[in-house]
């Protein structure tokens, strides 16, 4: 467990059982302590597990229901993530390409779960990309169009933390039915993922892209989005190696794309997604 589920200085575990994350909970302070690693700020959102925490004195009490972890917030007593406040600047003198792209990466969401409003913020930029007109560019104030786009993309930005996403997914000992649903339009592709079990589902990540900037047809962006899907495939089944996948579908509702994919002869050119 130490060696797979360790971050950077954050380790994360779940478990169905509550005594076996009891067990390795007592197993990994004893193991950190013998390389003189003090394994603190625990939090659980187990009651029995979080008293043991306290009486070791390895539980973190602050005034915040939300720990971060991960780069997300969570909050053990309701079991929910967020994503922490972007705080995007909505009152700005100057608005530039520079500072568009500052503003837009604030929001940090490797699972991409506000992935439907974040990619407008890559749209706007790869609009603003496209139409440089000086070596300035970048600290050139954009145009009323975009500045008006802007304006209103900044207040979505702003609200995202208030959007909480349960922190359970999936359960090991259970069968699991995985679907990816494909997409795209002539400004972005991508994917989203569902888990469903026992007839409930639940989003397991997304990924979106912005189209090249050389121009791509609809169907070659179509098929640049299944790409994109069966890449995640394998990062699924290693980060879940011990879920049950009893079916996995990818799913596009472009009729072309499919065609192609059960054909025998190569319709396209090589691509990369």
């Amino acid at each position: 467990m130490l060696k797979n589920n360790f971050f950077v200085d954050n380790l994360v575990k779940s478990h169905n059982d509550e005594q076996v994350l009891i067990d390795l909970y007592k197993t990994s302070i004893k193991r950190m302590s013998s390389g003189n690693f003090n394994l603190r700020s625990c939090n659980t959102n187990s009651v029995k597990l979080k008293e043991i925490m306290i009486a070791d004195g390895k539980y973190i009490t602050h005034n915040n229901s939300f720990d971060k972890v991960l780069g997300y917030l969570y909050d053990p007593s309701r079991d929910v993530i967020k994503l922490a406040p972007p705080r995007i600047k909505l009152n700005a003198e100057k608005v530039t390409k520079r500072f568009i792209l500052s503003q837009c990466s604030k929001v940090f969401d490797p699972l991409s779960l506000v992935a439907p409003v974040s990619v407008k913020g890559k749209n706007l930029i790869s609009k603003l990309w496209k139409n440089k007109k000086s070596e300035n560019h970048w600290d050139e104030p954009v145009g009323e169009e975009d500045l008006s786009t802007w304006h209103s993309l900044s207040k979505e930005l702003n609200k995202l933390d208030e959007l909480e996403f349960p922190r359970f997914t999936l359960s090991e000992d259970k069968p699991t039915t995985l679907i990816l649903y494909c997409d795209a339009s002539k400004s972005a592709f991508g994917y989203v993922g569902y888990a469903v079990q026992e007839g409930t589902s639940c989003n397991l990540l997304a990924k979106t892209k912005v189209a090249p900037v050389k121009n791509k047809t609809l169907p070659t962006l179509e098929l640049m989005a299944v790409s994109l899907a069966y890449k995640a495939l394998f990062n699924i089944f290693k980060t879940y190696k011990n879920v049950r996948f009893s079916n996995v579908f990818v799913a596009s509702d472009a009729q072309i794309i499919i065609s192609w994919l059960l054909s025998d002869t190569v319709k396209t050119k090589n691509l990369f997604a």
